[in-house]
C-alpha cells in the first residue's frame, strides 16, 4: 500500500524518470545493435576471432552472477545463523 501511495504523491517525477530510463535505453540498444550486427557478420566468416569474441562474451555475462553471489551469501548466511 505504501508503494500504491508512494507512486500517486510523486506521479510527475516517476514518469520523467520513467522516460529518462527509456531513453538511455534506446540508447544502448542501438549502439549495440549498430556494433553488434557488423561483428556477428565478421565472425561468422573469421572462426578464430569468433573464438575471441564468444570467450570474452563468456566471461561478461559471468560478471552479473559473481556479483549477486556476493550479495546473497551474507544475505542466506545471516538467516541460518
Amino acid at each position: 500500500m505504501d508503494t500504491y501511495r508512494f507512486l500517486i504523491q510523486n506521479w510527475p517525477e516517476t514518469l520523467e524518470l520513467a522516460w529518462q530510463h527509456t531513453y538511455i535505453v534506446a540508447i544502448a540498444v542501438f549502439i549495440a545493435i549498430l556494433t553488434g550486427i557488423p561483428i556477428g557478420i565478421w565472425i561468422t566468416f573469421n572462426r578464430k576471432a569468433a573464438d575471441i569474441v564468444l570467450y570474452i562474451a563468456g566471461i561478461i555475462m559471468t560478471i552479473p552472477s559473481i556479483a549477486l553471489f556476493g550479495i546473497m551469501i551474507p544475505v542466506v548466511f545471516q538467516n541460518w545463523s
